[in-house]
């Protein structure tokens, strides 16, 4: 395969914005926000296509050169960026290696359905790349009516608040927009972005897909057995990104390996000693980058978010229902309020989100363990 897989899900999503496009009125600056593994930059570009097909309808034509090449990767007017690891260059050296990172990761976007990105170091939008971004959003188009930028995972332009260089390139852009150029921004957390981006942004929320549709979406395009998807299903959250993570065979750490450490986590932080915290958070395997921490989070958030069901009603369906027999055990031993299980939640997702800021990982697990037991005590 030479280009990305036909976009799938936010059927409704999809033709308000089919008829945005269709009306002229589709806005210089969009920012589509939503919980990880949705989809958002994948629309993105989907509405990049939309926007230079010149036979638009609810769906681009498909069968015109710009419908060709926007999924190929290859229409000179649409420009895709997303965080990446600094090379190991200083000055005009950096940003000639980021386009060279840049076009390795479109190269495997195009090769590997469904290819799912693991970074071994932290990630970020480097001042560099948005310079050369700002170059080419003023660009007059070379082909269509428009020049198009697409820029995923936008809270990565300040990985840590003293460092806002690249938002403010961005935020210059910003403000006085090309009437040729429209930027599309994607974010899981819009509220990590500076003030005065988000002010200048119309927002859109993709939503989490139906299970059953994500059960659909893992059997029929990506081709896993039944059994497989309907597991990866039930453990996605309504995000078939986050089953293909889950899943990845290039994954340093196995799936088993992280739900065992989220589950390692979860016992720890309702035990009363501190040890037991601090070891879990030291014991994390060699292994575990960013990436994979982030999926541990997220079996994390799932499980307590499961626990907080339970603890409202023993027979509700569960987003890992392999586990309810444990964690009905758990309920019965530590009877905690719902609200515990609500604040241990909100705990979870923030430090879901402070790994897009430079943190040393085993600290950050041991402040979080450390979190939850002092807010599962309190209750």
């Amino acid at each position: 395969m030479d280009s990305l897989p036909p976009l799938a899900g936010h059927k409704e999503l999809r033709r308000r914005l089919a008829d945005a496009v269709r009306r002229g009125r589709v806005p210089p600056a969009l920012l589509l926000y939503g919980p990880p593994g949705v989809g958002k930059e994948r629309l993105a570009l989907w509405l990049a296509q939309q926007l230079l097909c010149d036979a638009p309808a609810e769906e681009p034509c498909g069968a015109c050169w710009a419908c060709r090449q926007v999924p190929r990767l290859q229409h000179p007017d649409v420009h895709w960026y997303f965080p990446l690891s600094r090379p190991e260059a200083t000055g005009d050296r950096l940003e000639a290696r980021l386009e060279e990172a840049r076009a390795n990761e479109l190269e495997r976007f195009r090769r590997q359905p469904y290819y799912v990105p693991v970074h071994d170091r932290p990630v970020a939008h480097y001042l560099a790349a948005m310079q050369m971004l700002r170059r080419r959003a003023t660009q007059p188009p070379a082909r269509g009516r428009w020049t198009i930028v697409v820029l995923g995972d936008a809270e990565f332009l300040a990985p840590q608040e003293a460092t806002t260089e690249a938002a403010n390139a961005l935020l210059k852009l910003l403000e006085e927009p090309p009437a040729h150029t429209r930027l599309v921004l994607t974010a899981r957390h819009p509220e990590a972005l500076l003030p005065t981006i988000r002010s200048r942004l119309v927002a859109v929320r993709v939503p989490p897909w139906p299970e059953a549709e994500v059960e659909r979406f893992l059997r029929e395009a990506v081709g896993w057995p039944p059994d497989r998807a309907r597991a990866g299903a039930a453990r996605s959250g309504g995000a078939p990104g986050i089953a293909l993570r889950l899943a990845a065979a290039d994954e340093p750490i196995s799936h088993g390996q992280l739900r065992g450490q989220a589950r390692a986590w979860l016992a720890a932080a309702v035990l009363e000693e501190s040890v037991p915290r601090w070891a879990a958070a030291l014991a994390m395997p060699p292994g575990m980058n960013r990436d994979s921490l982030a999926v541990a989070f997220d079996a994390f958030l799932v499980w307590v978010r499961d626990l907080l069901v339970l603890r409202l009603d023993p027979t509700a369906p569960l987003l890992d229902p392999e586990a309810r027999e444990a964690w009905l055990d758990l309920l019965r031993r530590r009877p905690l309020p719902p609200l515990a299980w609500a604040r241990a939640a909100e705990i979870i997702a923030e430090a879901r989100r402070q790994l897009t800021r430079n943190v040393y990982p085993p600290l950050l697990v041991a402040v979080t363990l450390d979190a939850l037991h002092r807010a599962l005590r309190a209750s």
